[in-house]
C-alpha cells in the first residue's frame, strides 16, 4: 500500500475510532439523564390534599416521621347579606417515607370575627378534624325581598373527627359529621354518620333538606357477609333554619 494511501487508512480508522467514542460517550450521558429522571421521579416529594395524621397519632404538633405540623390562618372574606368575615386554617405536614417524602396538606377549621360585636369564633374548638368540604347556603331567590338579592341562612361543614377504618390517618374514607351553623356563627347542629351527601338545598325562608345514604357500619364480631351488604337507604332530613331542629325525616323503602 502506497504512503499516501496508508495515511488515509490511518486517518479513516482513527475518524472512525473519534465518532464511535463520541456516540458511546453520548450514550452515557444519555443514560445518565434518565437515570436522573427516573431517580427524581422516584424521590421527589409527593403532595396530597385532605389527608391529616389522625388525633390518635399525634404528640402534641408533630406526628411519627413527620416534621412539625405547619398551620396557616388564610384571608378573611365576607359571608354576603351577614355581619361575619371567614377565614380558613389549613395545617401541611412534610413526612419522610422510605424512598420519598410526603407533603399533607387539609383544611382544618374556620375563624370567623363578628365586625358588629368584634368577636372571633371558631367553628372547631380545636384543630384535630378534617373539614372535606362545605358550602354557603342560600335561600332561593323566589323567597327574597327582590329577585336577584341573596339571604344567606346557614352553612354547612362536612367534617371527619376520628380515624373510623384505624389507617393511622383522617381521609374521606372515615365516618363524617355535617355541622351546620348559622350565620351567627354560633348556634349549630350536627348530623352524624354522613356517608354520602346527595343535597342540602334551602326549601324556603325556614327549611333545609338534606339527602345523604347513611354508611353502615359494620360489626367487627362478625364476619363480613358475602355477598357484601346492600348500601343503606336514602334519607331526608328537613331542618328548621330557625331553631335548627330536624322536624321530619323520610326514608326510601
Amino acid at each position: 500500500m502506497t504512503s499516501p494511501a496508508r495515511r488515509f487508512s490511518s486517518r479513516l480508522w482513527h475518524f472512525n475510532a473519534y465518532v464511535i467514542a463520541i456516540a458511546g460517550l453520548m450514550a452515557i450521558l444519555v443514560g445518565l439523564a434518565g437515570l436522573f429522571e427516573i431517580g427524581r421521579t422516584i424521590f421527589r416529594t409527593r403532595h396530597v390534599q385532605n389527608v391529616v395524621s389522625a388525633p390518635s397519632q399525634s404528640k402534641g404538633d408533630q406526628s411519627p416521621g413527620g416534621t412539625p405540623v405547619v398551620e396557616r390562618i388564610g384571608s378573611f372574606t365576607p359571608l354576603s347579606g351577614t355581619s361575619l368575615l371567614r377565614a380558613p386554617i389549613r395545617t401541611s405536614q412534610r413526612r419522610q417515607l422510605s424512598r420519598y417524602s410526603k407533603v399533607a396538606t387539609g383544611l382544618r377549621n374556620f375563624i370567623f370575627y363578628n365586625r358588629q360585636t368584634g368577636n372571633f369564633q371558631r367553628l372547631l374548638p380545636n384543630e384535630k378534624s378534617l373539614i372535606m368540604s362545605y358550602s354557603d347556603m342560600y335561600a332561593p331567590p323566589s323567597s327574597s325581598s327582590n329577585g336577584s338579592a341573596k339571604t344567606l341562612k346557614a352553612m354547612s361543614f362536612l367534617v371527619v373527627e376520628k380515624d373510623s377504618n384505624d389507617d393511622g390517618v383522617l381521609t374521606g374514607r372515615d365516618e363524617a359529621t355535617l355541622v351546620i351553623v348559622l350565620p351567627d356563627g354560633l348556634r349549630k347542629l350536627r348530623v352524624d354518620n354522613i356517608g354520602e351527601m346527595l343535597g342540602r338545598p334551602v326549601l324556603n325562608d325556614n327549611e333545609l333538606v338534606l339527602i345523604r345514604r347513611a354508611r353502615r357500619i359494620p360489626n367487627d364480631k362478625k364476619p363480613a357477609p358475602a355477598p357484601a351488604p346492600a348500601p343503606a337507604p336514602l334519607e331526608a332530613i328537613h331542618i328548621a333554619i330557625d331553631t335548627l331542629k330536624i322536624t321530619a325525616r323520610h326514608s326510601a323503602k
